[in-house]
């Protein structure tokens, strides 16, 4: 569909506790051995009665084997091993071999259950660990920093000191000192991490997932979660914590971790493993947690008049009266009501200025009589230029109703027209932001499911869009954009847009809908007058002139070319009327 922009990492991990803890343990044992022949190393170092207590009932069985064969030998003259005694001695050391790797693997074990506590894991894994699978020794992480992640929590496990309350005990032999090794540098070279994969889904609803696996249980002890996780991942079932937790596989392949109504899954791209009628839900989840955004940085702040002025939009007559907006910024030859003038300033226009072609200046209406309102100097005059660096100096004139504009000495004196025009902040925020707001209350009041200002990567040609909103309803996505004022050119730019999404997403497109919306219209919208007649039928109230409204509220469809899909075009100032179109066009 698009290049997935996931953070969610699978990575394999093995700790070599037997490296980390061997040298320690064979040193503990030369100092706790009394000669040579009883330094066992882990089997003389540690006491297992309290981690593994069949152990440590085959470790006395063995001393006291050992015990036995040595008062034995000593009864006879010379130490003089007979056959008998060497079979003892062999057999005795192949147990005390086995003991010794028996040992480590135990204590290994230990100690990883201890390192990779409940405790530990949220204290120091939290927020970049997702899961934890003790058994299969998988780690799903947002972060890829996971060798740091996992040494961090060595060290702060305090591995050494553990170690120590573990020893066999002789007095006046303290092994305190031996704590100061413990520290990231002890464990750096005895972590093997390999990512595995980058997890396109780490996490999905066990009912979209074909039955096609094998569910093997284990124990809740046996993974680890960050629980918060779900509050920033959504997902259509709400996750339920439970006890009842599988591991599933297909054959010999594991496939993630199942607990309650959700699973981890391990595959890249799972979408081989959903079933069909699920999806556009899958798809769907996958653009919600962003797992197809692409980074980018907005500011989304606005001054307490845009504020205000957002919830004053919502009323009818209010809309009415910006529909007569010229150039999405001013309104001239009508009086703004009184409840409305806080968002507008008094103001004239000035155009056609030598040296300034393209440009109109705004300049406040009311000022002091034959002040100067403002000057204009060019600062990189070409040399070929022969006019003067300062350009133009307009000032009032005595009479409200004029200025001076200055450009030689004498000045020329001009009419000005009173203009109202959007108040700084609004003015951008109208041309930029406003309908985006607007159409966003609309879906909150509508409680649909909605993802906003998406930008995505193609993966067929390296192209990126952004799509002003995604909705999600049921059956369908509804991909739309949005437009101050519906013109010509942008339902035209737009269709090309739809041509490639359709191109980049099949053969998923079926359940595609396209819409662009503005809230004024354009005249050169008539371009589409075929289908703006029909659908005049469809939408009676609609694609043609209405009472109060400067702009014609428009309705329509077409063919989306060389597609079997329409594009619906909509201009609609009004809150509770597109609303209502909202509402039937998404179901």
């Amino acid at each position: 569909m698009f290049k997935s922009q996931s953070k969610y990492k699978l990575f394999s991990y093995s700790i070599l506790f037997e490296e980390i803890i061997g040298p320690f343990i064979d040193l503990i044992s030369d100092f706790l051995s009394i000669d040579k022949e009883n330094n066992w190393g882990i089997i003389t170092t540690i006491d297992f009665s309290t981690i593994n207590k069949p152990l440590a009932e085959k470790i006395e069985n063995f001393k006291n084997s050992f015990l036995k064969f040595n008062k034995d030998l000593k009864e006879r003259h010379n130490n003089n091993l007979t056959h008998e005694l060497i079979e003892r001695k062999e057999k005795l050391d192949n147990i005390l071999q086995s003991l010794k790797i028996g040992g480590y693997s135990i204590l290994s074990e230990y100690f990883f259950n201890e390192v990779f506590s409940s405790e530990n894991l949220s204290k120091y894994g939290k927020s970049k660990i997702v899961l934890l699978d003790k058994i299969n020794r998988y780690i799903i992480t947002e972060n890829d920093n996971i060798s740091d992640i996992i040494i961090k929590i060595l060290s702060k496990s305090q591995l050494v000191s553990k170690l120590i309350t573990c020893t066999n005990k002789r007095e006046n032999i303290n092994f305190s000192k031996l704590t100061s090794f413990d520290n990231d540098n002890l464990y750096k070279s005895h972590i093997n991490i390999e990512q595995l994969s980058i997890l396109t889904c780490p996490v999905i609803n066990l009912s979209y997932l074909k039955e096609s696996f094998t569910k093997t249980p284990i124990e809740s002890t046996d993974i680890w979660i960050y629980e918060s996780f779900f509050e920033k991942y959504t997902l259509t079932d709400k996750y339920m914590s439970s006890k009842d937790i599988f591991i599933l596989q297909s054959g010999d392949k594991i496939l993630g971790i199942n607990i309650g109504n959700i699973c981890f899954i391990y595959e890249s791209n799972p979408i081989s493993l959903i079933k069909d009628e699920f999806l556009l839900d899958y798809y769907w989840g996958l653009l919600k947690n962003n797992i197809y955004r692409l980074p980018e940085q907005r500011n989304n702040s606005k001054s307490l008049i845009v504020n205000e002025f957002n919830e004053k939009v919502k009323e009818e007559d209010f809309t009415h009266l910006l529909s007569n907006l010229k150039k999405n910024l001013y309104i001239e030859d009508i009086e703004i009501p009184d409840k409305y003038k806080k968002y507008f300033e008094d103001s004239f226009k000035i155009n056609e200025l030598k040296h300034l072609a393209g440009y109109e200046l705004y300049l406040p209406y009311v000022s002091c009589p034959e002040s100067s309102l403002i000057g204009i100097y060019h600062t990189d005059k070409k040399p070929s230029e022969t006019h003067y660096n300062l350009v133009h100096w307009i000032s009032n004139h005595k009479e409200t109703n004029k200025i001076y504009e200055f450009s030689k000495e004498e000045p020329t004196t001009k009419n000005k027209k009173k203009i109202h025009v959007l108040k700084p902040e609004i003015s951008f925020y109208f041309r930029h932001k406003y309908f985006e707001d607007f159409f966003e209350e609309i879906l909150k009041e509508l409680k649909l499911q909605y993802v906003s200002n998406y930008k995505v990567g193609y993966k067929s040609n390296n192209k990126e869009a952004e799509f002003d909103f995604i909705i999600k309803t049921t059956r369908k996505i509804y991909v739309v954009e949005l437009k101050t004022k519906l013109r010509n050119e942008e339902i035209s730019k737009y269709e090309k847009k739809c041509k490639e999404l359709i191109k980049e997403i099949s053969p998923n497109h079926n359940n595609f809908e396209f819409l662009i919306i503005g809230a004024l219209s354009d005249e050169n919208c008539e371009t589409y007058k075929y289908y703006i007649e029909e659908g005049e039928k469809k939408h009676p109230n609609y694609n043609i002139k209405r009472n109060d409204v400067f702009t014609i509220p428009y309705w329509f469809s077409f063919p989306i070319a060389s597609s079997s899909k329409k594009l619906t075009c909509i201009a609609e100032p009004s809150f509770d009327r597109l609303k209502c179109i909202i509402n039937e066009i998404c179901v």
